[in-house]
């Protein structure tokens, strides 16, 4: 069993990249995907997320822009695109525990 890590993202270049590496930190074994919906940024958030595409490339790491606006329609366009047998939710300001994904997705 896998997650798809759904991420959101408003103007998050200072924190994008550490939330990104928190969750790769969960493993291949864990994560089928992470995906991140950029919402209309006007930082550099776009070009932070790209260059943590190309230093892991080992992992399956989606960046689409959101068509329309706002947290909701950027968490609906994200779980529209995640293909994972769970969901996990995450800001682009908050970082995964090491450890948590397989445990939550054990108890699964």
């Amino acid at each position: 069993m896998k997650a798809s890590i759904l991420i959101p993202a408003y103007n998050a270049a200072e924190f994008i990249g550490e939330t990104l590496a928190s969750c790769v930190q969960q493993g291949l074994d864990c994560i089928e995907e992470i995906i991140v919906i950029n919402d209309h940024s006007e930082d550099d958030t776009r070009s932070v997320v790209q260059r943590f595409q190309a230093e892991h490339a080992d992992f399956r790491i989606i960046l689409e822009d959101n068509p329309t606006k706002g947290a909701c329609s950027a968490r609906n366009h994200a779980l529209r695109l995640a293909q994972g047998d769970a969901i996990q939710w995450l800001d682009a300001d908050d970082l995964l525990g090491e450890g948590k994904l397989e445990a939550q997705l054990e108890l699964l």
